[in-house]
């Protein structure tokens, strides 16, 4: 599958923000801390950003 580096951070955007979306109704429902799972998640978005970074390099 040939896939362009702008079409692969589109991906990776979408199925984070997938997850942030359960996370985020899972964190409503069960009354956790939901600001702690969305830092986990935006550092996993800056460490997915900078590998893309590099890998254009």
């Amino acid at each position: 599958m040939d896939i362009s580096g702008s079409e692969l951070g589109q991906l990776i955007i979408s199925q984070l923000l997938l997850l942030f979306l359960r996370q985020y109704r899972l964190g409503a429902y069960l009354a956790i801390d939901v600001p702690l799972e969305l830092e986990k998640i935006e550092q996993l978005v800056l460490r997915v950003a900078w590998s893309l970074k590099k890998a254009r390099l």
